[in-house]
Parts: C-alpha cells; sequence; structure tokens
C-alpha cells in the first residue's frame, strides 16, 4: 500500500494514469515524529478513491500522525485531491503551497483542468510557502 524509502520518507503511488500524470498518482509522506508532510495529494477524486484507501492505511498503521498537505504547483494532477482528503480527514488540514503559484492553481485555463474539458480550480485559502519554511525534522 505505501513504501518507507527511508526514515522520514514514504511513498504512495497508485496506478491510475492519465495523459498527465504518466504512471499515476506519486504522493509523499515526509518527516519525523508526529507530525507529517502530505506532498502532492493526487489529482480528480473521482480518479482517487485507490490512493485515498492506501492513505487511509498509512494513517491506521501510524495512528499518532497527523498531516498538512503540501502543493508543489498548481497543475491539476497535483492539488485537485486535496478536496477528497479534506472531506475524508477533515477541513483543518492545512494547505501549504507557494504564493507564486495562486494564479495558476486558482484559473482552469492555467492549471491544466481545461485541456481535459474541466473547469474546477482552488479558489480557498492556504498558507503561503517560501523557500526554507519548512525543514524536515
Amino acid at each position: 500500500a505505501w513504501m518507507h524509502l527511508t526514515d522520514f520518507i514514504t511513498h504512495i503511488q497508485v496506478a491510475n494514469p492519465n495523459q498527465f500524470s504518466l504512471c499515476g498518482t506519486n504522493c509523499f509522506i515526509l518527516g519525523r515524529g508526529p507530525l507529517k508532510t502530505l506532498v502532492d495529494p493526487g489529482d480528480f477524486p473521482e480518479r482517487n478513491q485507490e490512493f485515498l484507501g492506501r492513505l487511509s492505511s498509512y494513517l491506521d498503521a501510524n495512528a499518532n500522525v497527523a498531516i498538512n498537505d503540501l502543493v508543489t504547483h498548481g497543475h491539476f494532477d497535483h492539488f485537485l485531491g486535496i478536496y477528497e482528503i479534506w472531506d475524508t480527514f477533515g477541513k483543518d488540514l492545512p494547505l501549504y503551497l507557494n504564493p507564486e503559484e495562486e494564479k495558476l492553481i486558482s484559473t482552469s485555463s492555467w492549471n491544466g483542468c481545461d485541456m481535459i474539458g474541466d473547469e474546477r480550480s482552488y479558489k480557498g485559502s492556504f498558507n503561503a510557502l517560501n523557500e526554507g519554511d519548512i525543514t524536515i525534522k
């Protein structure tokens, strides 16, 4: 379901490829201790059910873990999974994003959704993340 690559990197991969995600969802959980950072939680919720199952399994096996969400950039296959994660695990999970990505993530013609006939974008709040703001401990 998931693979520990090191003592602070866990990889969750799901073979749900599309023309943008190549081999499918590749999400990483980073951190030591009880607070982990979930990096790029995948794309469309309707394609992300297997990923959510694997994430649930990870969280069940690591009961003392809290997560926050980090999106590396605003393409849909990196951020649309946050909605289903929030619905499943709670909307209080913080989202971190570099402010330079705000226009990309909030505009379907920029984030790639329009290329597949979809208009989804993210217009919610996020925590501004700049270089050096997160340190893996």
